[in-house]
């Protein structure tokens, strides 16, 4: 009979080899490509397109939900980039997956996080942007090409997040 500890141990080397074969390597297949259109409710009753902001706006996409840790994580470097570009041609919007209005809502407020809250229940805008895991950040170009796709959250990713839109606003 093998110790409890191998056994863990064992368990804990298949879930690493797990892991790492299911993390997406080199680029997203969404970048480089047109933006999806889509049609959004906001949680204050308000709508958005993208087809508003073609032209004139960089768009960021934040796919979360209030269960997943590293959207939890995530979330206010979310927060802080909206905050930071409030005056830019920026729109930051966190699309919530798959949860209701109520979750979404009572989630931000608990959390006193100022950001607009796209509701997406059915998924429909996560399939279109290929959201596979959350949370996952989409910064779209004026012209509404997919610059950038960013799966997962660690400190620090906001950085990144911010040289390219930087980037973007310079051209």
């Amino acid at each position: 009979m093998r110790p409890l500890y191998a056994l863990g141990t064992v368990a804990l080397a298949g879930l690493v080899m797990l892991t790492a074969a299911c993390v997406p390597r080199g680029p997203h297949p969404m970048e480089n490509k047109a933006a999806p259109a889509f049609v959004a409710e906001t949680t204050d009753g308000g709508e958005v397109t993208l087809a508003q902001h073609r032209g004139q706006d960089i768009v960021v996409l934040d796919f979360w939900a209030s269960w997943c840790p590293p959207c939890r994580e995530g979330l206010p470097a979310v927060a802080s980039l909206a905050a930071h570009y409030k005056d830019q041609p920026v729109a930051v919007y966190a699309v919530n997956q798959g949860e209701d209005l109520d979750t979404a809502s009572e989630y931000m407020a608990e959390e006193g996080l100022d950001l607009t809250v796209l509701m997406d229940e059915s998924g429909d805008i996560g399939a279109l942007y290929g959201v596979r895991g959350i949370p996952q950040t989409v910064i779209i170009d004026r012209d509404g090409q997919i610059v950038e796709v960013h799966v997962g959250f660690r400190k620090g990713d906001e950085r990144g997040w911010r040289r390219t839109i930087d980037s973007l606003l310079s051209k």
